[in-house]
């Protein structure tokens, strides 16, 4: 038998695999720093566990007791060859890597170098890795001590599934972050991941390939954070079993209680995807989050949220059934038979990258749900007016939504059906620019029915919806193209089709949407008009939408920032991390942080990918997602692909001093940020926020005054900012969108900050102008305005010396006079500005009525007073309403931050 395991010492951790040497003899150990278990993290204040983040925890390498090699159900399997033969250089060998896997062959081996990998941005798999491969399909196993997809995780897992061609070339990309196995909230912590078989020993049904899991089971951080937990009694190992020209991956978990007497233990999995693909659950279709369905569950498809060919749909099978749970790209599947008797039990799924039969959903959800019991027939026919983006889709009793697959360009279609089905219809999905969301029209709502039986075969011809295209062009006054946003209403008789959001990045662009009226606003983020239409479109004709947005605010050496935004790295975000930035540059932003959670994510890629340049600078950060101690983002960090979740900090176990240490990491050059500083899951809570707090709890740059998804919590942040500030502490305010989704986007909340201007006067705001360097160095001085809209500032002059936000106005006893002023564009509605001296409100003036100049409103308020020897003073627009307009996307908050006064003693 074959085994390649990485070994562990109490001073050693490490897997290694001797380039120079075969299998088995190239089991080595160097020395590395071991990483030490982590107690649960103390509670403190209310605790809320949420599904929307999930960690796991890295722990001590001292071995326990695993299942034998004899696990309970485990297929009879001849023993593999001997190491030679899967060391042995097959023909067709390219570099290190081994020639494409024969048809009817399936094996198993290490990864041995750059070039054996998989290929694509979610590939993590790295040399040392175990691959189960066949002539359709490649899945990796992690054997190093941590996985991949975030801080926390450990090996074991698949990090990695991809489909390959008649050629054994990698069809598309890899879209699979990490699937996850667990027992009774606990993972595997293994002290062994080994090739039990290569591939040339076989069974009953012929040749077979596993690797094998065994250790000891370690908490899940988060969950531990808030609810110790005792491991269950028993002992778990994982086998992953593929079998020769099967795209169709088998994941059995072996559990026997060590109390040989049966016990409830919760079998789990977690399923982590990229955002090039989305739920599709059988009974609700597309995109859904709900909770778990009241029946079990047998299938879960992963179907591509757009026209990328390279994204390749997914799905899992479920013997027995499952419950589930998802939250934008996190999948939890727990099994609904959890009864484990006294001699064990095996719990069996399947992970399909591709699919039997067809390379659409329906197949690679039939390829699962065959392997999980159910039975399917075939249904075929053409779809008349077929273009892209239309599918078939397979209807249940009651028009449930149940698979869908995709036809031919010329309309043929053949679909893999479950038997349950009884009706099919043509369906439009996407939104009509290769952007999720907002799909699945139909102009058959209940389908046509049929009926076909187990291994049958039915026909069905199908009419397209009918489609229209909005080609759409955006300038500046200048004449250049404008990264934009529109927003589509439909009208009158379409009215229940829903609305659509697109963006792009260049400023010319071509939508389909449903004939019929539609209301549509044109925008490029507050510092310019929007333009406002309604168009017709009709079936089968392209109407035009030409915009020109002026720019009116006056916004010269500010920038606009956004430093709290989520992509695919995020397990409750889908969104890609490209159509996340052509978003961000859409709305206005000028620098952009990644913030997934625990997980850093390198977004220049992207910039260049979308064609950013010198629109975008960007930043590498993490939201560091405790349970008990809230959410915090720091940048920059250095991205190390090498480390779980990219080199997040692993805040598992951390007291709150420890937490502020963790999260600075010895860089004066970081920006620390509190996030949503209220409410669940929130820093001030968990630290009980009170006057008499610990400074060293309260070491952070800058905390979120105002938050895209709680704003509802604005008026408690400002006064516990206020708080802050009276206790001397520097803290800077900033507004960020934390933006997870296409419909709620980045920018709509954002941070102005003050880069400056250059010797000749000239604001130093343009690209090429700035460094994400000088904009962080500009926000720790609280040089920035936190807003959802309007650009706000305040400025001190006595007798002529001025001093304006983050800076100090030192003078002798002179009068002085505070200046506040507020720009906002005409279509944003204004309130009340108010001028804070210490926190104490000392002016306050109405501004609803502002009249409109030149596209923008304009507000200035002065007010006199007398020098303190010390002090600071805020300006505040505080809303009265969030308007009509569908770009005003929150109540247009904005709040300056301090200028500080101060008088020279006689």
């Amino acid at each position: 038998m074959i085994s390649q395991s990485f070994c562990r010492s109490p001073a050693a951790l490490t897997f290694r695999l001797a380039a120079s040497q075969r299998l088995p003899c190239a089991r080595r150990c160097r020395d590395r720093p071991e990483s030490a278990p982590s107690p649960p993290q103390a509670r403190l204040g209310r605790v809320h566990v949420t599904c929307a983040v999930v960690a796991f925890a890295l722990t001590a390498c001292a071995k326990t007791a695993a299942p034998s090699d004899a696990a309970v159900d485990a297929p009879a399997v001849a023993d593999a060859a001997p190491a030679a033969d899967v060391a042995a250089k097959p023909d067709g060998q390219q570099g290190c890597a081994p020639g494409p896997v024969a048809a009817g062959a399936v094996r198993a081996r290490p990864l041995a170098c750059a070039d054996d990998l998989p290929q694509g941005r979610m590939a993590a798999a790295r040399a040392g890795d175990l691959v189960l491969e066949n002539a359709r399909a490649r899945f990796v196993v992690r054997t190093g001590p941590h996985g991949h997809a975030m801080a926390g995780l450990l090996g074991g897992n698949v990090v990695d599934a991809v489909a390959l061609d008649s050629k054994g070339v990698q069809i598309g990309v890899d879209a699979l972050h990490e699937w996850i196995a667990g027992a009774g909230f606990f993972l595997l912590s293994p002290d062994h991941v080994e090739v039990t078989h290569d591939g040339s020993g076989a069974d009953a049904e012929g040749p077979v390939a596993i690797v094998r899991v065994r250790g000891k089971l370690a908490p899940f951080p988060v969950v531990a954070a808030a609810l110790p937990l005792d491991p269950p009694a028993a002992t778990v190992q994982h086998e992953y079993l593929l079998r020769p020209d099967s795209t169709r991956l088998e994941i059995r978990t072996t559990v026997v209680p060590t109390s040989k007497q049966a016990e409830t233990i919760l079998v789990a999995d977690i399923g982590l995807w990229s955002g090039s693909l989305e739920l599709y659950r059988p009974g609700k279709g597309d995109g859904h989050n709900d909770l778990p369905p009241p029946a079990q569950l047998h299938t879960v498809g992963m179907a591509p949220v757009d026209r990328d060919p390279l994204a390749v749909p997914c799905a899992a099978g479920f013997a027995g059934g499952v419950s589930s749970f998802d939250a934008g790209s996190i999948l939890a599947f727990v099994q609904t038979d959890t009864k484990v008797p006294a001699e064990g039990k095996a719990f069996r799924r399947f992970l399909v990258v591709g699919g039997d039969g067809g390379p659409d959903l329906a197949a690679a959800m039939a390829t699962a749900g065959e392997a999980a019991g159910l039975s399917f027939g075939k249904l075929k026919g053409t779809v008349a007016g077929m273009r892209p983006g239309v599918e078939v889709e397979l209807l249940g009793p009651k028009a449930a939504p149940l698979t869908r697959c995709r036809p031919a360009p010329t309309g043929a279609y053949q679909c893999r059906v479950p038997v349950t089905a009884v009706a099919a219809r043509a369906i439009w999905i996407g939104n009509g620019n290769g952007q999720g969301g907002g799909g699945g029209q139909t102009q058959d709502a209940a389908g046509t029915a049929f009926s076909v039986a187990a291994g049958a075969e039915a026909t069905l011809d199908l009419q397209a919806p009918a489609a229209a295209i909005l080609q759409v062009q955006v300038k500046d006054t200048g004449g250049a193209g404008l990264p934009f946003q529109l927003i589509a209403q439909p009208q009158g008789a379409i009215a229940k089709v829903g609305g659509r959001t697109f963006v792009d990045a260049d400023g010319e662009a071509s939508f389909e949407l449903p004939p019929g009226t539609w209301k549509a606003w044109v925008h490029h983020g507050p510092e310019f008009a929007v333009h406002e239409a309604e168009v017709a479109v009709v079936a089968g004709q392209t109407a035009k939408l030409a915009a020109t947005l002026q720019r009116v605010l006056h916004t010269e050496g500010w920038i606009a920032g956004d430093f709290h935004i989520h992509a695919e790295h995020s397990v409750d975000s889908s969104v890609p991390n490209r159509q996340r930035l052509v978003d961000a540059a859409a709305a206005g932003i000028e620098y952009a942080v990644a913030t997934d959670h625990d997980f850093v994510t390198d977004y220049a890629p992207f910039v260049q990918e979308a064609g950013l340049q010198g629109r975008l600078t960007v930043a590498s950060g993490v939201e560091v997602s405790t349970v008990a101690l809230g959410h915090h983002n720091i940048w920059p960090l250095a991205v190390q692909p090498d480390q779980p979740g990219n080199g997040a900090p692993a805040w598992f176990g951390k007291e709150p001093k420890a937490l502020q240490t963790l999260l600075r990491g010895g860089d004066a050059k970081r920006v620390v940020q509190v996030n949503h500083p209220r409410g669940s899951q929130s820093y001030f809570e968990g630290i009980d926020l009170g006057p008499q707090t610990d400074v060293a709890l309260l070491a952070f740059d800058a905390m979120e005054l105002l938050n895209g998804k709680r704003m509802q919590d604005t008026e408690q942040v400002l006064a516990d900012w206020f708080a802050l500030l009276a206790r001397g502490l520097s803290v800077t305010a900033t507004a960020n969108s934390d933006t997870h989704s296409l419909s709620s986007g980045a920018g709509g909340v954002r941070t102005w900050i003050w880069v400056g201007r250059d010797a000749a006067g000239k604001g130093l705001d343009e690209q090429g102008k700035f460094t994400a360097a000088q904009a962080d160095e500009a926000l720790r001085r609280g040089k920035a305005v936190a807003s959802a809209g309007p650009l706000l500032e305040i400025e001190l002059d006595a007798g002529g010396a001025k001093a304006g936000i983050g800076e100090a106005l030192i003078t002798a006893k002179t009068d002085m006079t505070v200046r506040a002023r507020l720009q906002a564009p005409a279509w944003m509605p204004l309130g009340t500005l108010e001028i804070y001296r210490d926190g104490a409100l000392v002016h306050k003036a109405e501004v609803t009525s502002t009249a409109v100049v030149d596209g923008r409103r304009l507000a200035v308020v002065e007010v006199p007073a007398k020098p303190k020897t010390s002090g600071w003073w805020v300006a505040v627009h505080r809303p009265k309403g969030k308007g009509t307009n569908p770009a005003v996307a929150q109540q247009p908050w904005a709040t300056t931050n301090p200028v500080y006064e101060g008088v020279v003693p006689d």
